[in-house]
């Protein structure tokens, strides 16, 4: 258990692997990452530990965002483990991390599918010309 910012009270964050099949039945839990926050520093600490430069500096495992690129990597096990089966791992925008991106371009053979789901919904492409396309993406898919 971890602090919070109300100062008393103590957290274990979780982050569940869920599986559903496409109908929307839960068929449960396939995998759980958990883990607490150490301390929390003073604005001024926390704003100079979370600058970019810092946070460059560590490895995707010191992160909390590690816990998508795990989730991935379980996913892609489940995967391997169904080969007739589709697998895909949905995620929220946080786990847009260039770290997946590269896990899923050196996995070889079978591996899970993802979809990153993300809170504006007028995103437009551009057209060949580099233009921003009339249409929004969620019209065009």
């Amino acid at each position: 258990m971890g602090p919070t910012r109300r100062g008393h009270e103590k957290v274990l964050f979780l982050h569940p692997l869920l599986a559903i099949t496409e109908n929307r039945d839960a068929l449960g839990i396939v995998d759980i990452h958990t883990w607490h926050r150490e301390e929390l520093k003073s604005k001024k600490h926390r704003s100079q530990e979370l600058s970019n430069e810092n946070l460059h500096k560590l490895s995707i495992k010191d992160k909390e965002k590690y816990r998508w690129l795990s989730g991935y990597e379980k996913a892609t096990a489940i995967a391997r483990s169904c080969p007739r089966t589709q697998v895909v791992m949905v995620a929220d925008r946080e786990s847009d991390v260039a770290d997946i991106h590269h896990e899923a371009e050196q996995c070889e053979g079978i591996k899970a599918d993802w979809l990153i789901r993300v809170r504006i919904r007028n995103r437009v492409l551009l057209t060949e010309q580099n233009k921003r396309d009339k249409l929004k993406l969620e019209d065009k898919i």
